[in-house]
């Protein structure tokens, strides 16, 4: 019985613990998160039309992670460490995401314009 008891308290203890409010750091990792998801999807889809659908959802979810941490009412020193220290991943996934749109829009563009191969030149 005191086993149940403290299995019980401990999986409330748990549950619980992710109810309060998150923090900084938890939130930009979560938007850093998002991002990769975001280029996941990009790199997997056959085309950019494909993934709109999967991105608008990634997009709704960055807006909501934006919103808490809007919430926080971090002060412009605050943002800054924040930003400072988190630089770098945030970076790397930014640029990882601008290469696989720009690749991706590049090979759909290319593909667009097999049709001028058959065409003939003067």
């Amino acid at each position: 019985m005191k086993y149940l008891l403290t299995s019980c308290l401990l999986l409330a203890c748990l549950c619980l613990t992710g109810c309060g409010p998150q923090s900084p750091d938890a939130l930009i990792k979560e938007q850093i998160s998002i991002i990769n998801e975001t280029a996941d999807t990009v790199e997997a889809a056959d085309s950019l039309d494909d993934a709109k659908a999967s991105m608008e959802k990634l997009s709704k979810r960055g807006e909501a992670v934006t919103a808490k941490l809007d919430a926080l009412n971090l002060s412009d020193s605050e943002k800054a460490e924040l930003m400072q220290r988190h630089q770098k991943d945030l970076m790397s996934a930014m640029m990882r995401l601008q290469k696989v749109m720009i690749s991706k829009t590049f090979n759909e563009a290319k593909s667009g314009m097999d049709f001028m191969k058959s065409m003939p030149l003067p």
